[in-house]
């Protein structure tokens, strides 16, 4: 996984440069498509009472808001992801394109069940804004009630020892209002591939290799 991600985001820095689970969501499936625009597909993911066509968020067949800023993938990148707990909504893309080992991932909040919107984190590197930040890339997220929001930032340039790749994990209580960062060192090189959140403790996943066979490594982190 790590050396594909790597690999797209070589092959992508080109273009950058030439063109400058929680619980409550288990519930609230969501159903990835694509539709057409007359320019290309569009991905397009339908849930919580929204719909995330490309970079625009709709409800009632209406635009209620637009990705802003220059996007690498405005129509063909991959699906928004879309969780809910009540009439909180958050809508995360993902990766919409990467250079200099930087993923650009954006992520956005609701707090009245998608009708207005407030970007709540993203990559800086590519130029748009945030008040929040997380690492280079974006891991695996959940919710845990309509506050409580826990994503999962890895750092594949950045180094501890002769280990390389960081993990933290990054909780707001406030529904994006603020986080609190926790460093993962027991992940460092490791991919992490699932986040689990019970009783005050995020258990992340991972996954790595060493002579070319797969490991597999759990991190418990207490939250406050």
């Amino acid at each position: 996984m790590r050396r594909r991600r790597w690999l797209v985001g070589l092959a992508l820095l080109a273009v950058t440069a030439g063109t400058a689970v929680g619980i409550d969501s288990i519930a609230n499936s969501t159903r990835p498509a694509a539709e057409s625009n007359g320019k290309g597909a569009v991905a397009t993911t339908s849930a919580c009472g929204i719909t995330a066509a490309g970079i625009r968020i709709l409800q009632n067949g209406q635009t209620v808001y637009r990705e802003p800023g220059h996007v690498v993938h405005p129509n063909g990148g991959p699906p928004a992801q879309v969780r809910c707990s009540g009439g909180s909504i958050w809508v995360v893309w993902p990766f919409q394109g990467a250079g200099m080992s930087q993923e650009a991932y954006f992520g956005v909040h609701s707090g009245d069940g998608g009708r207005t919107w407030h970007p709540v984190f993203t990559e800086p590197f590519f130029g748009r804004k945030a008040p929040h930040a997380f690492d280079a890339y974006l891991g695996p997220w959940t919710l845990r009630g309509p506050r409580d929001a826990y994503f999962v930032g890895t750092c594949p340039a950045c180094s501890v020892g002769l280990l390389q790749g960081t993990v933290s994990l990054w909780v707001t209580k406030d529904g994006g209002g603020t986080f609190r960062e926790y460093k993962v060192p027991t992940l460092t090189g490791y991919e992490p591939t699932r986040l689990r959140v019970a009783r005050g403790a995020a258990t992340i996943d991972a996954k790595g290799f060493e002579h070319n066979v797969a490991k597999h490594k759990a991190a418990t982190v207490r939250v406050g």
